[in-house]
């Protein structure tokens, strides 16, 4: 299991990093002179470097104590459970948002703006990371059945 989060997280931070990159990206029709202006590449580089490593070492952690109590609420309706995954790691985005203002800025946030733009965006990349894995757990499935189906014997 703690494998598959890893290939999860790794996968969430990139795919993250590049959707962040794109919207960050200034095209070279619009640049204004003397300001400098990174590459998409250099964006997405230095995505990775700072989002992989939150992802690994906060997403994991949490992703994993959050399954632990999906696990225990766990129900025969497929429904449910997905609504239950969404609000858990929605409110996991939540808390990781606020742990990071109290280490990074001692719990304040320098606006009301710029705390909802965190906010969304975290919570955006923890259900990221919970679509990431359902699909990861469904991409394994299938390949599990296909391997026993397609056993030659």
């Amino acid at each position: 299991m703690f494998f598959k989060k890893i290939f999860v997280a790794i996968t969430a931070g990139f795919i993250f990093s590049i959707i962040l990159s794109v919207i960050d990206y200034t095209p070279l029709s619009e640049r204004n002179e003397d300001v400098l202006y990174y590459s998409f590449p250099a964006l997405v580089a230095g995505g990775i470097l700072y989002i992989i490593p939150l992802f690994l070492f906060l997403g994991i952690p949490i992703s994993m104590i959050l399954d632990f109590y999906l696990n225990k609420l766990k129900a025969n309706n497929k429904a449910r459970n997905y609504l239950l995954s969404v609000l858990f790691y929605t409110l996991g985005g939540v808390f990781v948002t606020l742990l990071l203002l109290l280490f990074i800025q001692g719990g304040r946030a320098s606006s009301v703006s710029a705390f909802f733009a965190v906010l969304w965006s975290i919570i955006f990349a923890s259900l990221l990371f919970l679509h990431i894995s359902i699909a990861f757990e469904v991409i394994i499935r299938k390949f599990k059945n296909y391997l026993v189906n397609n056993r030659s014997s």
